[in-house]
């Protein structure tokens, strides 16, 4: 049987003053479309932007918003995120 990711239906009432999107000059500093990748599956990581909330939570919020998938908690912050998925060197020798 093959697994096929489906991004789970997380708080779908969150309002545009809950959230914060992260900056272009952050999103800089990480490996976006991995760590989207990790919470929503590779089907779906180009679907959604990264936000945080007002407790400094990561969220995933759909691109578009009268499309079926909804916001996706992902039970890290921006910190959290910096760590663990940091953005590649360009200038590294593969």
């Amino acid at each position: 049987m093959e697994f096929v990711a489906v991004p789970p239906l997380v708080d779908p009432f969150a309002t545009d003053g809950d959230l914060k999107k992260v900056s272009a000059a952050d999103i800089a500093k990480i490996d976006a479309h991995a760590f989207k990748e990790f919470e929503v599956g590779a089907d779906y990581a180009g679907l959604y932007n990264i936000y945080k909330d007002k407790n400094g939570m990561v969220v995933l919020v759909p691109v578009r918003k009268d499309g079926d998938l909804a916001n996706v908690e992902t039970n890290m912050t921006w910190e959290d995120v910096l760590d663990a998925y940091p953005a590649k060197d360009k200038d590294a020798v593969l």
